[in-house]
Order: C-alpha cells, then sequence, then structure tokens
C-alpha cells in the first residue's frame, strides 16, 4: 500500500530544498543504516545530526530511493546517482483529493479537484506534400521529410556571382569546400559557378575588412569567408559590413507593393494585446498609407509560443500526445476573438506544447480554415531544420535578425516609426498576399 502511494510522486526535502522522485522504498535499511560518505562510514543519524543539525525520531522508518542520472563528460553513458532519504524530513508536493487534508484545504478555498477529463472536439490537419522538381513526397505523420533532401529542387536559384575569401594556409580548407558545394549543387539541381577567390596574406581583421570593401560589387550573391580561428570579434565585423555597410543582396525586392498584408507578431504578453490593436497595429497601417499612397488591407496575427495549455488525442490504446496538425480551436479557446491552438512540430518525449494564435485583425476576412492551413504549411518552411518547427519559420527569422541587428551591427535601432521597412525582417510572397513577420529591438 505504501508502494501504490508513494511511487513517482515528488517530495521535498526542507532542509535544502531540493526536490526528489521516489522511484523505490527500501525497508531493509532504516536511519540507523550506514553508508559510504566524503567523511567516512556514518550512519543516516549522525550525518543529518552533524550537517544539519536535526535529531531523526523515527528509528525505524524505511528508507525512500531516488535515482537521477549523474552528468558526465561529453561522450560518456550517464551513471545512475542513487540518492537515499528519510520519509521524516520529506514532503510530498501537491494535492491529492483522495486525501482528507487535501480536501479540507480545497473545500476551504471553494476548490474541487474534477474526477475526470475535458473533452475538446478538434481536427487533425491532412499530411502535408512536399514538392520537388521531378516527383512529389508526403511528409508522413511526423512531418519528417529528412529522406528526401537528396532530390533536386523545385526551383533552384543559380549561383554565378560569389566570392570566396581565405588565407593562404587555408587553401587546402577552401578546395575542399569547394568540392563539396559542387557536389551537393548538383544534386540539389543548383547551377553555382566557380567563386572568385580572393587569398589573404594573413588573417587580420584589417585584411579581411579591406578585401571585403575591395571586392563586393551590386552583382555579388554570396560571400564566403573562411576563417582559421574561430574569434567573435572577427565574426562580428564581417557580418557588419555585409549586413549594413556594404549589403549583399538577400532579400527579395518586389517593386508591385501588395494590398494583403499577413502578419505573424511574436512576443506579445496577454497585457500587450490591447496596446497591440489600439497603438501598433494602427501604425502600421499609417505608414504604408504614406509611404505607399494606398490603403491596404491587414492581417493581425499573434503568436504565442509559451503556453501553459495542454491537450491529448485519444484512441483504442489510451492518450497520446498528437501529431502535427493537431488543431483545438473551441472550448479552450478564448471568448470573444477568432483564435486557435495548433501543434505543428514532433517530440520524440512528453507532450507537446502547442501554439496559441490570436488573430487580432483580420480587414481580409479569411475563413479560420486558410489561417490555419497557412499557419501550418509556414512551420515547414525554416531551412535550418528538415521538418517543422512549433511557430511559423518568419516568426524565427525575425527573431534571428532581430537578435543579429541589436548585437553585431552596432548602430542604435531605428526608431518605430520606420518600422514597417527597416524592420520587415523577412517576407513570404505568397500569391497576391505579403505574409511578414517582424521582431522589435529593445
Amino acid at each position: 500500500m505504501a508502494k501504490k502511494t508513494l511511487l513517482g510522486a515528488i517530495v521535498i526535502t526542507r532542509y535544502n530544498n531540493k526536490t526528489h522522485r521516489i522511484d523505490d522504498i527500501c525497508f531493509e535499511k532504516n536511519p540507523r543504516s550506514t553508508f559510504t560518505f566524503k567523511e567516512g562510514t556514518v550512519s543516516f543519524l549522525d550525518h543529518y545530526r552533524r550537517n544539519y543539525n536535526i535529531e531523526i525520531k523515527d528509528k525505524g522508518q524505511p528508507i525512500l530511493i531516488s535515482i537521477k542520472k549523474k552528468r558526465t563528460s561529453q561522450g560518456q553513458q550517464a551513471e545512475d546517482l542513487v540518492i537515499c532519504l528519510i520519509p521524516e524530513l520529506c514532503c510530498v508536493t501537491g494535492l491529492r483529493d483522495e486525501s482528507p487534508e487535501s480536501r479540507k484545504i480545497l473545500s476551504d478555498w471553494g476548490l474541487s479537484l474534477v474526477p475526470n477529463y475535458e473533452e475538446v472536439s478538434g481536427r487533425k490537419l491532412d499530411e502535408e506534400k512536399l514538392y520537388f522538381a521531378k516527383k512529389g513526397f508526403s511528409v508522413g505523420p511526423n512531418a519528417d521529410f529528412s529522406r528526401y533532401l537528396a532530390n533536386e529542387l523545385l526551383v533552384a536559384v543559380p549561383i554565378r556571382h560569389w566570392i570566396l575569401i581565405y588565407c593562404e594556409k587555408d587553401r587546402n580548407a577552401a578546395n575542399t569546400f569547394c568540392e563539396y558545394v559542387r557536389k551537393d549543387a548538383s544534386s540539389c539541381g543548383m547551377q553555382v559557378e566557380k567563386p572568385r577567390i580572393i587569398i589573404l596574406h594573413n588573417d587580420r581583421i584589417e585584411t579581411y575588412i579591406t578585401a571585403l570593401r575591395a571586392n563586393i560589387t551590386k552583382q555579388t550573391q554570396i560571400v564566403v569567408c573562411i576563417c582559421s580561428k574561430g574569434k567573435d570579434d572577427k565574426y562580428t565585423v564581417i557580418k557588419k559590413i555585409c549586413f549594413n555597410e556594404i549589403p549583399v543582396p538577400s532579400q527579395f525586392e518586389s517593386k508591385v507593393f501588395r494590398h494583403n498584408i499577413i502578419i505573424y507578431r511574436d512576443g506579445v504578453s496577454d497585457g500587450q494585446l490591447q496596446v497591440c490593436e489600439n497603438y501598433e497595429i494602427p501604425q502600421l497601417e499609417e505608414t504604408c498609407r504614406k509611404l505607399l499612397e494606398q490603403v491596404i488591407k491587414i492581417t493581425f496575427i499573434v503568436v504565442k509560443k509559451h503556453t501553459n495549455t495542454r491537450y491529448f488525442s485519444m484512441n483504442q490504446n489510451g492518450f497520446e500526445s498528437p501529431g502535427p496538425g493537431a488543431i483545438a480551436g473551441k472550448t479552450i479557446t478564448r471568448t470573444g476573438s477568432d483564435n486557435f491552438f495548433l501543434i505543428s512540430q514532433t517530440v520524440k518525449r512528453g507532450t507537446a506544447s502547442p501554439t496559441h494564435y490570436i488573430v487580432l485583425r483580420d480587414d481580409a476576412q479569411f475563413s479560420p480554415d486558410i489561417i490555419q492551413r497557412l499557419t501550418y504549411k509556414l512551420c515547414f518552411l525554416y531551412y535550418n531544420w528538415p521538418g517543422t518547427i512549433s511557430a511559423p519559420a518568419c516568426c524565427m527569422y525575425a527573431h534571428k535578425m532581430a537578435l543579429f541587428d541589436l548585437s553585431a551591427s552596432y548602430h542604435e535601432p531605428t526608431p518605430p516609426t520606420k518600422l514597417l521597412f527597416n524592420y520587415l525582417l523577412f517576407s513570404y510572397l505568397l500569391s497576391s498576399y505579403l505574409v511578414v513577420s517582424y521582431s522589435l529591438v529593445n
């Protein structure tokens, strides 16, 4: 009965404020038993008396066992660390409805634990299909397409003007790099011409700066610098020149402005939703009206990745974590606004954390189905991962660009009035709609 009640429970030891999970109960040992410690062989009674000034009252109580993984050096298998606990010095965390004390506390608070779970109706989006140049593949239930990356790309941008900069001592590394680029580009169906090679006589920062300023032109598509020593100051200076001083073309510039803009806004807390709706959106709208001299339709969607909400899917075997594409749009959502929860990522352990999407404004009057499907599709477009991520990829790119701009560019952030054009940090052109995400730099 004791094991049934305590195994798996979390306890806290007040003498050091640490929590432990109970994995076993040892009835063969008690506080009089001894163990080996740094001070030698000592009993539990003497150990707690000397180190914590605690006198254990019940000398015959069993010992609680907690097993944790011991940290080891990289590459080695983790070892089990067995921790022995005295029940008298442990407090069980949480409240259990079957306990009279728990029921009394909950009753005093006017609360009770619901014995059953809340059933929520939702839906599961169909498996997405990934298209390459010659064929298409279904990404499967886990939304993983890593096995298909060797196929030719549907649309491959040719790289004809790019620069490779390295020191004389790194010639072998540069030749190996070029060979790998040639092989990988060929398998993906990309046309990559030979680079313009700039060989430096030393690896001083000033030498890299001079080479960059002298060789970057308007036609340059990519600049690759090989540095034998990974120093942050050298990396930062190179990025600063290619990002601010002589920007290498890396963004899509279209002379045709879209009349519809879909904005995914990350990093808004519950207390900021009203401010975002009443101030931020009107400022964006006014900026577009002044600079573009036209009225645009704005669909503004707030992205909240950090939520406490969890939901599970049911099958004949019980409960399981929902797979990618699971949407809950009723019952657990906010009232008075169009919002939904979406699980777009796959997890190998535990339960997937859904992302909460709140539509603050929708001038285009999209149906919920269109917004939900578009949101899920955008989670496939993060190029550093052959699968889905927990939020639209444009949000991830906006975060990366904002952090880089703040940490590596060495210039003051632009004022909020120039937010639209100076901080539209990543964009997708989809049909007649411009999908953007931005991140404010404080």
